[in-house]
């Protein structure tokens, strides 16, 4: 259980009611009406599962590993995200509990250089085999230009599929125009990627802009992660309420905050913002939880 700490967060609409409430929202002129803004309550739960815990910083030892993979046990988050060496701790760690293993495909290779199709297969069955339980593949303009993006992703999506490994892209949008994100995000969908991550950690981060983009590009089946890390739970709510499902950000102050809001009111998202009912939750063939 993590204690109310001091987070400098913004107070977030309130609901002491049923899990679905309407607030009346004070009109700035006494000449109109009123206007009602329906929230859906969230409880803290539900909001760890929107994050993920990244262990992949230069230096971070395997004891700090540990520790940060046994955190995302306690709190119940939806992933953590490591290299490729710690992969296997990373999994023995959070063995028989709902938290996802995530690494990258040619995590050590330059993301300008293409990745070549047998080779992410191979690394892919690799990273499997030692506890992988999803796998990204890193998209930016220079890899787009010199490989076949979505032929990698379906490969993948086959060889992976039968165990109940998922796959996810993580778009760097830098040098891409918005009709390139459309193309790819909808591309790499159709490929069979359970998720669009908006934005690289090796650059500069996606603005929530572009983010709305492969939102609106993708089926609601496939889930959309924005990776700036969010600092306020104010904004990973509203964020939500506009269809992005999974958030980076420090989880120790985000969870503290979190159950603070819900102490003193809710975690109310806005449904009239809404463009999902839900975090789409697919089948994991060939796995349980």
């Amino acid at each position: 259980m993590f204690t109310a700490g001091t987070s400098g967060m913004m107070p977030l609409a309130a609901s002491h009611g049923p899990s679905t409430s309407v607030c009346a929202a004070t009109s700035a002129s006494a000449q109109h009406e009123p206007q009602q803004v329906r929230h859906r309550e969230l409880a803290p739960a539900d909001f760890a599962r929107m994050l993920e815990h990244r262990l992949y910083r230069d230096g971070l030892g395997l004891d700090e590993l540990r520790r940060g993979c046994e955190l995302a046990v306690t709190a119940g988050l939806a992933a953590v995200v490591c290299r490729p060496k710690h992969v296997g701790l990373a999994a023995q760690t959070v063995a028989g509990h709902r938290v996802d293993v995530v690494t990258a495909l040619g995590w050590y290779t330059a993301d300008e250089e293409p990745l070549r199709l047998p080779d992410v297969v191979t690394e892919a069955e690799a990273l499997a085999e030692a506890g992988a339980t999803e796998l990204g593949i890193v998209a930016g303009k220079a890899r787009l230009a010199g490989s076949r993006l979505s032929d990698q992703v379906s490969a993948v999506v086959e060889s992976m599929d039968p165990v109940g490994v998922r796959v996810r892209v993580i778009l760097d949008p830098r040098d891409l125009d918005n009709a390139d994100i459309v193309r790819v995000s909808q591309s790499v969908a159709r490929a069979g990627a359970w998720m669009v991550q908006g934005g690289c950690w090796r650059s500069r981060r996606a603005s929530f802009s572009r983010v709305r983009v492969i939102r609106a590009a993708v089926p609601r089946t496939v889930l959309v992660k924005w990776t700036q890390p969010l600092t306020s739970v104010t904004t990973a709510l509203l964020c939500f309420s506009m269809g992005v499902d999974r958030f980076n950000g420090d989880v120790v102050t985000l969870l503290r905050a979190a159950e603070r809001a819900a102490s003193t009111g809710g975690l109310a998202v806005p449904l009239d913002l809404d463009r999902r009912a839900a975090p789409a939750q697919l089948p994991r063939r060939g796995r349980t939880d």
